[in-house]
């Protein structure tokens, strides 16, 4: 009875691999496997001659493919995560003593990768003689959820007001949003477990527990 119960097992395996492999190999399915391998973001439009926003206007945002939203928003997560850790660093750096633009320097260099991003943008804008504060305005553009960071340091590079209380105040909301982005994510797990959960535990279960049972005692 046990090899009965294998055989019907491996035989649930074997169609239910050449239902995936059907899926997969749908037209709907290749058509967004290969989205996602060959998208890649557009260059800017030709009548912005300014990427960083010195003396030009304002990078647009550009409409991006299916597989290019999605790893924007994966990107945009990363920043989320990441991004409490700089304004830490931020934090500290000014508290040191250093000038804004020096601060976003060090950030710039030393700060997590997504996080960083930002900052290295502004960074450029410096580098090629621009104003920290166009390049902080630039950065904001292209980065979603750094404008409150690049307000506070614009006003602390003009007007030299302090900022250490702002900038804690949106360490402590971006920590916030982390959390509650997070636990929405943990919610979502018993829902994403429904499908291993009924197509193939309780089935394996039921080949490899009940099966045999009913065989046994249908031949007796």
């Amino acid at each position: 009875m046990t090899v009965t119960a294998l055989v019907l097992a491996v035989a649930w395996g074997i169609a239910g691999g050449l239902a995936l492999v059907r899926l997969v190999g749908s037209d709907p399915v290749r058509a967004r496997t290969q989205a996602l391998a060959t998208s890649s973001v557009p260059a800017p439009p030709p009548d912005l001659p300014d990427p960083y926003g010195i003396g030009g206007t304002r990078p647009s945002r550009p409409s991006l493919p299916w597989g290019g939203a999605r790893a924007g928003r994966r990107a945009q997560q990363r920043l989320a995560r990441e991004m409490p850790i700089g304004v830490e660093l931020l934090r500290v750096a000014l508290a040191a003593g250093l000038s804004p633009a020096e601060a976003v320097a060090l950030v710039a260099r030393t700060g997590p990768p997504s996080a960083a991003e930002p900052f290295r943008h502004a960074q450029r804008t410096i580098d090629l003689g621009g104003r920290l504060a166009d390049g902080l305005d630039a950065a904001a553009a292209l980065h979603r959820g750094f404008g409150p960071v690049a307000e506070a340091l614009a006003g602390s590079a003009d007007l030299g007001v302090a900022v250490d209380a702002t900038l804690a105040r949106i360490g402590a909301e971006a920590r916030a949003d982390v959390r509650r982005a997070a636990e929405a994510r943990a919610r979502t797990v018993p829902v994403r477990l429904l499908f291993p959960l009924v197509f193939l535990i309780l089935p394996a279960f039921g080949l490899l527990g009940i099966a045999p049972a009913l065989l046994s005692g249908f031949a007796s």
